[in-house]
């Protein structure tokens, strides 16, 4: 009787996930991309790879909303790739996160993980994560200012130039 007690309970819970995973909260083991990483691919797909299930459907969306990529100012677009932990229980552990359109070249941008992320044991990441990361390629050129006061002092100095020449000829006649 007490062992078959004992085999209900470990078989309840490996069926409820906290078997293997206990009562371990959920971190990130590792990313493809490394914080303060310097030429990445504007069009790079970031590996996320955690130490518990993270894409059980239970817990999925809640997930992806807790992942942000943000540079330049702007959030960024995001698609997501997760595996059926059913069907492909090797990767349940890990997200792939892709850029919904290409990054801007030259410029940083951090990953946000937060710390609402959850295991499929139910135990939170419990602190926000930031992978920060500059993209290959030189930034985009934006608007100078300082050309603004270039071609206002072309401008000022032509229109002095043609007072002058006008009151030069002026004074010949």
């Amino acid at each position: 009787m007490k062992k078959a007690l004992v085999i209900v309970l470990l078989v309840m819970m490996a069926l409820s996930g906290t078997a293997f995973a206990g009562d371990n909260p959920v971190t990130l083991d590792s990313s493809s991309v490394e914080d303060g990483a310097a030429d990445v691919p504007v069009d790079a797909s970031i590996t996320l790879m955690f130490t518990n299930n993270v894409v059980n459907k239970k817990i999925a969306d809640n997930n992806i909303s807790c992942i942000t990529l943000s540079g330049g100012g702007q959030d960024v677009a995001l698609d997501f790739e997760m595996a059926d932990d059913q069907i492909e229980p090797d990767k349940k552990r890990d997200i792939i996160v892709s850029p919904a359109e290409p990054l801007a070249e030259g410029t940083k941008y951090t990953l946000t993980i937060s710390k609402e992320l959850t295991g499929k044991n139910g135990i939170p990441l419990g602190e926000d994560i930031a992978i920060t990361f500059t993209t290959e390629g030189a930034a985009a050129a934006g608007f100078a200012f300082w050309w603004i006061i270039v071609i206002a002092a072309v401008v000022v100095g032509a229109g002095v130039a043609l007072i002058l020449l006008k009151k030069k000829s002026a004074s010949k006649a």
